[in-house]
């Protein structure tokens, strides 16, 4: 019998099944299933209720779009375990030499501890890099589901036109 390895189970468990890379912004189905937003979302082409889970293929369910962040950490730790190179250097702070963990709502720029607490930050709203991240990540989703549903009233709108003109055409 092989010897089970609990790496590579713990690489496939943070690995979303419709891209097959470590998950970003991971979220649940009502069957358990994890998937990436942006992979259901392309996966879907928009319909967000009663849709099919890419795994099953055959159960449908209905999408909770809430980030899981147990399994956004459960993926940081997996990919920084099995590639412990990071992928983009920290950004440093030219004028203290100090990491840029901050995001400066107002001026909308990264910033270093140091810059957040005194100069020109000083009295502007600050968050962490994540914070932020998460914040305009949240934004963009719900103007992409508002363009989602845009289009499909659209093309209701179309068909609705479509069939008219063709009754009285």
């Amino acid at each position: 019998m092989a010897a089970h390895n609990p790496i590579k189970q713990l690489q496939e468990e943070a690995t979303c099944g419709i891209c097959l890379g470590y998950f970003v912004n991971p979220v649940s189905l009502d069957c358990g299933h994890y998937f990436c937003s942006l992979c259901l979302v392309r996966n879907w082409a928009g319909a967000l209720v009663n849709v099919d889970c890419p795994q099953y293929r055959s159960k449908t369910c209905s999408v909770n779009f809430k980030q899981d962040m147990a399994m956004t950490h459960i993926t940081e730790s997996t990919r920084q375990l099995c590639d412990p190179s990071p992928a983009t250097e920290a950004r440093v702070c030219e004028e203290h030499q100090e990491p840029c963990q901050l995001f400066c709502l107002q001026d909308r720029v990264l910033i270093c501890s140091v810059c957040g607490q005194s100069g020109e930050h000083q009295a502007h709203h600050v968050a962490s890099v994540e914070e932020a991240a998460q914040a305009y990540k949240l934004q963009m989703y719900i103007c992409l589901k508002n363009l989602i549903q845009a289009r499909e009233e659209i093309t209701h709108q179309k068909k609705k036109k479509k069939k008219k003109s063709l009754v009285n055409g």
